[in-house]
């Protein structure tokens, strides 16, 4: 079911707000979740566990394709539910219960924190007149795609305490000298791990780029838990005003 609820929206890219169309993807998403969970023991055994022999690699490829599929219906399901908070309500509500039997609330957790930054990023990109699309579940999961924001810009969408943008131009900033426990002087900067990621996100845009034959702008957005809706992921008017102008001066 998740399967074929998920690649309709993936080629369709529907974002009508259709309550029947919103029921039937909730419906899918509540009873694919148990198979989710399932999966996300096993990738969690195997990190636990280094002496366990390796997945095979296809079927590596098919559990990153189901979580980005899952992601990307559930991120479909929250865009389109936005403004119906009674049925988000419910469906969390649904969801928690799951994960409850399974012993497994903090999965979820985990899962709804990155679905709600990424839907608010969708309504970010709407509020500003752009016309964001969702990326496709094998983009998200071999090539670090969340969104596209136009045919040729490629979004990598983090969580953090302050909001930001990063892309090839700002991606060091300068840091602060630190002493380590043995009282040497170490440079460090708090934003060194953002600037590791969209170095390496930045990387795999150009390769893909060049697969499509496309040269892509690509950037990492920064999107703060406190200024998203935790159960339909609208930003704060604040986050919306940041974007505005920081997108701007990297457009």
């Amino acid at each position: 079911m998740l399967e074929s609820f998920a690649r309709r929206r993936i080629e369709s890219q529907d974002l009508r707000d259709d309550a029947v169309m919103r029921a039937d993807e909730g419906i899918a998403a509540i009873l694919s979740f148990p198979k989710i969970l399932n999966l996300q023991r096993v990738r969690d055994a195997q990190s636990k566990n280094k002496d366990a022999p390796h997945m095979p690699i296809e079927q590596s490829r098919d559990m990153f394709r189901s979580f980005t599929e899952f992601n990307f219906l559930l991120t479909h399901l929250l865009i389109t539910s936005a403004d119906d908070m009674p049925y988000l309500e419910t469906f969390w509500r649904a969801m928690k219960r799951i994960a409850e039997d399974a012993d497994m609330v903090r999965e979820l957790e985990t899962i709804r924190s990155g679905i709600v930054t990424q839907a608010a990023v969708y309504h970010v990109f709407t509020a500003l007149g752009k016309t964001p699309s969702l990326s496709h579940p094998d983009e998200d999961a071999f090539h670090a795609i969340d969104m596209w924001n136009s045919s040729d810009e490629v979004i990598q969408i983090s969580s953090g305490r302050e909001p930001g943008v990063y892309d090839s131009e700002h991606i060091a900033p300068p840091g602060v000298q630190v002493v380590d426990s043995s009282g040497a002087i170490a440079s460090y900067s708090a934003d060194q791990h953002m600037t590791a990621k969209t170095t390496q996100f930045i990387m795999k845009a150009e390769k893909y780029g060049k697969h499509i034959n496309k040269k892509l702008k690509a950037y990492t957005l920064v999107i703060p838990r406190s200024e998203v809706d935790r159960l339909s992921g609208k930003p704060s008017a604040k986050l919306v005003e940041f974007f505005r102008e920081r997108l701007n001066a990297v457009s």
